[in-house]
């Protein structure tokens, strides 16, 4: 049960975060809103903490529990080249946003 909801969950904020990303290119602009108020990139989040883990719950594959952290490693190699693209496009506007909000683990405010 505790796999299928981290796999519904993953997938929920996978869509959100996807509409969000399609609605800010269209426009030019850097999305903050929605799933990216609380990470920068909540697509690879979505993955990584909650379908990766879900479905290794699910189907009980024990073997699997290294799968988070190695695609951990290979998301954070595109996370750089996108964070630099950013920054060159939007500038102080992404710095700014960057201070705020973490890479994949939300922030909890105090």
């Amino acid at each position: 049960i505790i796999g299928t909801v981290l796999v519904l969950i993953g997938i929920i904020l996978v869509f959100f975060s996807v509409k969000h990303l399609q609605q800010a290119f269209k426009y030019g602009k850097l999305v903050t809103d929605g799933p990216y108020a609380y990470v920068r990139n909540p697509l690879y989040a979505g993955w990584i903490l909650f379908i990766i883990p879900g479905i290794i719950l699910i189907f009980g594959l024990i073997l699997l529990i290294p799968v988070p952290f190695l695609t951990y490693g290979l998301f954070r190699k595109l996370i750089k080249k996108e964070e630099k693209y950013l920054e060159e496009k939007f500038g102080n506007e992404y710095l700014e946003y960057r201070k705020r909000v973490n890479l994949l683990i939300p922030k909890i405010k105090k």
